[in-house]
């Protein structure tokens, strides 16, 4: 987990200032700084704890996080979580090895965000447990990863760059 949140940090630092300014910044939310805002998007039981046990290590269970970056020239989703949101109920919701009580979607909206604020989606990697709810950030005018987000959202959704936005 921290490797990843250092990982993503050292990402956007290094290519946010090859990124055009955006059209999609919350309108009458001006941005003088950077925030980063952490979600909780649930727990996941390790798979195969065995290796990880062996190691010394005695908590195999794992947190799921997905992450806003605010900045002057947009706002950009990394990771969108390990359970679809529809699928969340507000006692919570285990699907397999993944556990959610809070849905993304609500915690963007407790700090007055909505999918349609969002300028960019990052997604880490190529698996389910980072890439849940990717479909809702994906439209027409928001550029994503050059090909990781694509290959994890539906066929019928458009998760193209825009024409004047580089992909990241």
């Amino acid at each position: 987990m921290v490797r990843t949140c250092a990982l993503a940090t050292l990402l956007i630092a290094r290519l946010w200032p090859l990124v055009p300014p955006a059209v999609g910044q919350k309108q009458g939310q001006a941005v003088s700084s950077v925030k980063l805002y952490v979600f909780d998007c649930g727990r996941l039981k390790s798979g195969n704890p065995q290796p990880l046990l062996d190691r010394g290590i005695t908590t195999t269970d794992m947190s799921v996080a997905a992450y806003l970056v605010v900045h002057p020239r947009g706002t950009l989703v990394w990771d969108t979580g390990v359970i679809a949101d529809e699928l969340v109920k507000p006692e919570g919701t285990t699907e397999a090895r993944a556990t959610v009580h809070k849905t993304l979607i609500g915690q963007l909206a407790e700090i007055g965000y909505k999918p349609g604020d969002i300028t960019y989606l990052a997604l880490s990697h190529n698996h389910y447990d980072h890439s849940a709810n990717a479909n809702e950030f994906c439209r027409r005018d928001v550029a994503c990863a050059k090909s990781r987000a694509r290959r994890n959202v539906s066929p019928n959704t458009s998760c193209q760059p825009k024409p004047s936005q580089p992909a990241l």
